[in-house]
């Protein structure tokens, strides 16, 4: 019996048989994850400045927000480019359509980050001092930004046990936003 050659590691380079798609793919899937690196650590920033209610900090997430925006957009135009023009299919095509959902997913999470700071500025304008934040929050302040590093090593790692405990970890999450309404 046979076995078959496993895929050559990105870090490697390109192998006499890589493809024009496929060094599009690679590049497009590299844009991700720098994206979803940067949304994230938008996240991070935002829960940052709410918990010290740091408005200068929260502004800065709020200006990020934009190039994250104009990146979604030019990740999915890629996308759409690769599909018309190269008709991809078996691995390639699940590898573009993963790279959109995901894509999508992760402007969300640059939203809400934003929405964080928008709501640091609001307080501020009203609050002296730092609030006492619901437990819930602050333990969904701490979980959150840890499963999106895992879910973002899961994808360049292609690792899929990984991914699988980060889909597991998502019903403590919604644990903790039914108990955040429960709080307040």
């Amino acid at each position: 019996m046979t076995s078959l050659p496993s895929e050559p590691s990105p870090a490697a380079g390109p192998s006499p048989h890589t493809t024009t798609t496929d060094m599009r793919i690679a590049e497009v899937k590299r844009r991700l994850l720098r994206e979803a690196s940067s949304a994230v650590s938008m996240l991070e920033r935002s829960l940052a400045a709410m918990w010290e209610m740091d408005v200068p900090a929260a502004k800065a997430v709020r200006v990020a927000d934009d190039r994250i925006d104009l990146e979604e957009v030019a990740i999915e135009t890629e996308c759409h480019e690769i599909l018309t023009l190269h008709h991809p299919y078996a691995r390639d095509f699940r590898s573009i359509s993963f790279i959109l959902k995901v894509n999508a997913d992760v402007e969300r999470i640059a939203d809400h980050a934003s929405s964080v700071a928008k709501i640091v500025n609001r307080i501020a304008g009203y609050q002296i001092g730092t609030p006492a934040w619901p437990m819930a929050l602050t333990e969904l302040g701490a979980r959150v930004p840890v499963m999106c590093h895992h879910m973002l090593r899961a994808v360049m790692d292609d690792d899929v046990a990984l991914a699988r405990e980060v889909v597991a970890g998502d019903e403590v999450i919604d644990q903790l936003d039914r108990r955040l309404f429960d709080e307040v």
